[in-house]
């Protein structure tokens, strides 16, 4: 499973783990608490991530790997 959410109100960018997900997001690096795009991706898909490209606090980009090609996944407000 992976979900993409916006407007997270994430400041920075991060990658961090949980017992199940993976969390990819990407917010201002400012302290003002506005915007933000974040993936949250299973542990089973992780290991297919091929790149995770985290532009800024409105676009974000997850590429993985499938069997015949790669999936590009992007997330934008």
């Amino acid at each position: 499973m992976i979900t993409a959410v916006q407007e997270t109100k994430w400041t920075g960018v991060e990658i961090w783990d949980t017992k199940t997900h993976t969390i990819f997001s990407s917010g201002k690096n400012k302290s003002a608490k506005e915007g933000g795009v974040a993936f949250v991706v299973d542990r089973s898909i992780r290991a297919n991530a091929i790149d995770v490209i985290l532009v800024n606090e409105r676009i974000c980009m997850l590429r993985l790997r499938a069997s015949f090609f790669n999936i590009s996944i992007i997330i934008s407000y």
